[in-house]
C-alpha cells in the first residue's frame, strides 16, 4: 500500500499533503536518499515535488528576489550569477559536490532543519523570509510569509505546520 505521488500542479500538491499529512516530501531526494540507503528508512508516502514549475521560478523587483524553493542549487548558481547576491553567490560553488548541488533543493536545504545545512546561515545573514503554502479544506491554495530567522524553533524543527509546503524564498536586495 506504498504510495508515490507527483503532482503537476502547486495545489495538488498541497491537497494531497492536507490529505496525507505523513508524506514524506521530495524534491531532489538528497536527504531522502540518505534515508532509504543507508538507514533503511521504508517509505509509506512519498510526494515529489520534483513537476512542479511553479517552484522553479524567480521573480525579480527593485527591492527583492524571490526564488522558487524547487530551484536546485546548481540551477541557482547560474541564475545568481551578476543579480546584486555576492554571499549567497559566493557560497554556492562550495556547497557539497556538483552531482549534490545538481539533486539538491532551496526548499528542501530549509526544510530539513538540518544543523549542517550550507544555505541558512547565509539567507539568515540576508534577511530572507519563506513562503509556506497549504490548501485549505475547499481546496484553495492559502500562503504565509515566515522570516526565516523565525522559520527554525530547534533541531530539525521548523514552523512548517502539517500539511505546508516550502513554495519560495524571498531575499531583499542589497
Amino acid at each position: 500500500t506504498r504510495t508515490f505521488e507527483r503532482p503537476t500542479s502547486l495545489l495538488e500538491a498541497a491537497s494531497y499533503l492536507r490529505d496525507h499529512p505523513d508524506a514524506v516530501v521530495m524534491s531532489g531526494g538528497t536527504d531522502v536518499v540518505v534515508e532509504v540507503n543507508q538507514r533503511q528508512r521504508r517509505l509509506e508516502s512519498v510526494l515529489s515535488l520534483e513537476a512542479l514549475s511553479e517552484l522553479k521560478q524567480v521573480e525579480e523587483s527593485a527591492s527583492h528576489l524571490t526564488l522558487g524553493a524547487g530551484l536546485s542549487l546548481a540551477a541557482l548558481e547560474e541564475l545568481l550569477h551578476g543579480r546584486g547576491l555576492p554571499l549567497l553567490s559566493e557560497l554556492l560553488p562550495l556547497f557539497s559536490s556538483r552531482l549534490i548541488r545538481t539533486r539538491a533543493t532551496l526548499g528542501g536545504n530549509l526544510g530539513t532543519a538540518s544543523p549542517i545545512s550550507d544555505s541558512p546561515p547565509v539567507l539568515l545573514a540576508l534577511d530572507a523570509e519563506v513562503e509556506l503554502v497549504h490548501a485549505s479544506a475547499s481546496s484553495v491554495l492559502e500562503h504565509r510569509w515566515v522570516p526565516l530567522s523565525s522559520f527554525f524553533v530547534s533541531y530539525r524543527k521548523t514552523l512548517l505546520e502539517k500539511g505546508e509546503l516550502i513554495a519560495k524564498v524571498r531575499i531583499p536586495k542589497l
